[in-house]
């Protein structure tokens, strides 16, 4: 691919199927010599990334397939690591909200501002939470026909208060889908947290800042 020919400028965001620029077939790539390998014949294109380049240093030439296959991220100008499973990411806080689903109280935490319920515990609140160990994804659908089965209502420990740091939540690779919608969800302790908001898709979502309520009725 000539320089002349690239349509994506430096500093650009690219996404999968978009076209940076055209190739065409001269010098040895049209040659029929036979010390040139076949697959160095014909119209292709030479991938190569640099990492820790510099205005003044050129930087390190490095494997692409760790950036095509999601191994290395490009973060600003140098390359960062992708985050493993079990890597902890950030914080998850005890909080004073009381959630509510058709009227059955249901436990909630913080994280990043936002109120979270275990996505597993939604099989007893009128849901089917269905786990698939071969896409790893946790798939969660709306069940009318199923009867409630609520957990007692949470209680702070006495030597705790809200804001306070409950656990950590983790990098995983595990999806989660309300009804085929990938879902912002959070790792902890082999579970899965979701905003309770996301709840909304269903039905209504109101809140109550004096007695700092969540109320969700379902449809």
């Amino acid at each position: 691919m000539r320089a002349g020919s690239v349509v994506v400028r430096k500093g650009d965001k690219i996404t999968k199927g978009q076209k940076i620029g055209v190739m065409g077939n001269t010098g040895d790539c049209k040659s029929s010599r036979m010390d040139i390998p076949p697959e160095y014949r014909g119209t292709h294109l030479h991938i190569g990334i640099k990492e820790n380049s510099t205005y003044y240093n050129n930087g390190d030439w490095s494997d692409p397939l760790d950036y095509l296959t999601g191994v290395k991220i490009i973060g600003g100008k140098t390359a960062v690591t992708q985050p493993k499973a079990g890597d902890p990411l950030g914080d998850v806080l005890y909080s004073d909200i009381t959630a509510y689903i058709n009227g059955y109280a249901i436990p909630t935490s913080i994280a990043d501002n936002k109120t979270l319920v275990v996505a597993e515990d939604l099989a007893r609140y009128g849901f089917d939470v269905i786990w698939d160990g071969n896409a790893r994804t946790l798939n969660i659908e709306r069940n009318t026909n199923k009867a409630f089965n609520p957990l007692p209502a949470e209680i702070l420990p006495a030597n705790k208060a809200s804001g306070d740091v409950r656990c950590k939540y983790v990098y995983t690779d595990i999806k989660t889908y309300l009804s085929g919608e990938l879902a912002a969800s959070y790792a902890i302790n082999g579970l899965t947290l979701i905003d309770v908001e996301l709840l909304a898709k269903y039905g209504k979502v109101s809140w109550d800042g004096r007695a700092r309520e969540l109320i969700i009725v379902l449809v």
